[in-house]
């Protein structure tokens, strides 16, 4: 859609290099098979990851331990066989790349640098490590490190570019402070080490003590004596920056993010280098040590074992999409995990060797979905109208999504929206009391496979039976004040 222009255009204050030059890649095949490339694309860059604990060049005690960790993470169902989200697994390889030996041929000194360059614009993580790396080339002083220190020094410089130019919005929120330290008791020392047994609603107190004997095991890891400890505090400052930033990105909902399943992706590598520093002090020569942190590993296996096993996907059909970006036309798919979507234009394109479709039917083809997502400000509420076809009545499934959207990543949502539908003549439809109320509307998600809204929620969705027509629906806050992010679905039940 947006062609070459398309590398320079940031989303969510960042690049997302890797992801759009695999997804240029795809469309060199045919649109059916463009999932698995994605998906086989997030596997192999995963492997590597895991690959690179075992290279010849890399410092880490060669067991396959340190290989298995990549995948064995407790609670990382968004990360994995995900494009997107590829770029917390390439984190890590990042940091390999940096406690690892300088190439001695030229060939690694190339692959060194390539890599640096491709992970380094694809997310923010380059003006993370680039003090790290610069603070490596001071202390080797050897070409290979300075070359591949210029490198990231420069991804880092392009990558906050494109983050001062696009700032995140800042909100009125206040922020709990006090989650600083109860989101990593809970999802890093509180998921390694209860597991599948984690409960939601641990006293703060407890969480904050979690909390910091979680940065008390990192820092007594990385900084006691014995192999490595150059290493290991590298891991360390990587761990303690990429915490830092993220709980800074999530500053607005802390809460949530200490209570709540949403958000893996931020916590995967946090995770993964606390269980290298175990891996690394259970090769200690020191046996008291050693056995320790075996015993430790064997525990955090084994009560996280059921977590192991992630749901699967909903099957959104995409054969039936992939026909139409055949034939060029436009649409809005939707994607796993959901509620993402996929908006694509109308497009010129020859027909493929498929018979081309009877016209007078092309258009009666049922739109399944149609969402849009908008950010709603001080008197200013959204107006959105569709159309319902056909010659009798349809079930539509209504929902406006606003504080779940925190599950996703979105730090400004509505917090308290309201939907006003109106048919054509301006009559306006009842929407509180839809008949049914919410459970026919949560009954209807299932049935057309919309992601799942929390019980207790301010997000609207209702069902209404609606005849024939053109309607129009005004998405707003409940005061006039009100300001957030919003998502907006319509859903064809029947």
């Amino acid at each position: 859609m947006l062609g070459g222009s398309a590398l320079t255009a940031p989303y969510a204050s960042y690049l997302h290099t890797l992801p759009r030059f695999v997804a240029a890649l795809a469309t060199w095949a045919d649109p059916r098979w463009a999932p698995a490339i994605f998906a086989a694309i997030a596997f192999l860059f995963t492997l590597y990851c895991a690959a690179l604990t075992q290279s010849a060049r890399c410092p880490l005690p060669r067991h396959p331990a340190f290989a298995l960790a990549v995948v064995l993470v407790p609670d990382a169902s968004e990360v994995l066989l995900n494009i997107t989200n590829l770029q917390w697994i390439n984190f890590a390889s990042f940091v390999l790349i940096l406690i690892s030996a300088d190439g001695r041929r030229w060939w690694q000194q190339v692959h060194d640098c390539l890599l640096a360059a491709l992970i380094g614009l694809s997310g923010p993580f380059s003006i993370l490590i680039a003090p790290l790396f610069i603070w490596r080339a001071l202390q080797r002083r050897t070409w290979a490190s300075s070359v591949l220190c210029a490198v990231v020094v420069i991804a880092a410089g392009i990558q906050a570019w494109t983050v001062l130019r696009n700032p995140t919005v800042a909100q009125a929120t206040p922020i709990a402070l006090v989650g600083l330290l109860a989101v990593p008791g809970m999802r890093i020392a509180g998921s390694l080490l209860w597991g599948y047994f984690v409960p939601d609603d641990f006293p703060r107190w407890i969480e904050v003590i979690l909390g910091i004997a979680s940065l008390a095991l990192v820092a007594a890891l990385a900084l006691r004596k014995g192999p490595l400890r150059t290493e290991r505090i590298g891991l360390a400052f990587a761990f303690a920056g990429l915490l830092a930033s993220s709980l800074y990105r999530c500053r607005y909902v802390l809460p949530d993010l200490c209570h709540a399943s949403f958000g893996s992706r931020y916590f995967f590598p946090l995770q993964l280098f606390a269980l290298w520093l175990i891996l690394v002090a259970a090769a200690d020569p020191r046996r008291s040590v050693a056995r320790l942190c075996a015993g430790l590993i064997i525990w955090i296996g084994l009560i996280n074992l059921p977590r192991l096993k992630e749901p699967a996907y909903v099957d959104l059909h995409w054969e039936d999409y992939a026909q139409r970006i055949r034939r060029g036309m436009p649409g809005t798919i939707p994607v796993n995990p959901q509620p993402w979507k996929i908006v694509l234009p109308a497009r010129d394109v020859p027909w493929t060797d498929e018979a081309p479709p009877d016209e007078s039917q092309r258009h009666k083809v049922p739109l399944r979905n149609v969402a849009t997502r908008a950010t709603i400000r001080p008197d200013e509420p959204m107006h959105v109208g569709f159309l319902v076809g056909g010659t009798s009545p349809h079930s539509i499934l209504l929902r406006v999504v606003g504080p779940s959207l925190t599950h996703f990543g979105v730090t400004d949502p509505l917090q308290r929206p309201v939907l006003q539908v109106r048919s054509e003549k301006g009559e306006s439809l009842e929407t509180k009391d839809a008949k049914g109320g919410a459970s026919r509307a949560a009954k209807a998600a299932q049935v057309v496979g919309a992601f799942p809204l929390p019980k207790e929620t301010a997000d609207v969705a209702i069902v209404l039976d609606l005849e024939p027509g053109l309607y129009s629906a005004m998405i707003a806050g409940e005061k006039p004040s009100d300001a957030g992010q919003v998502l907006f679905e319509v859903y064809v039940v029947d």
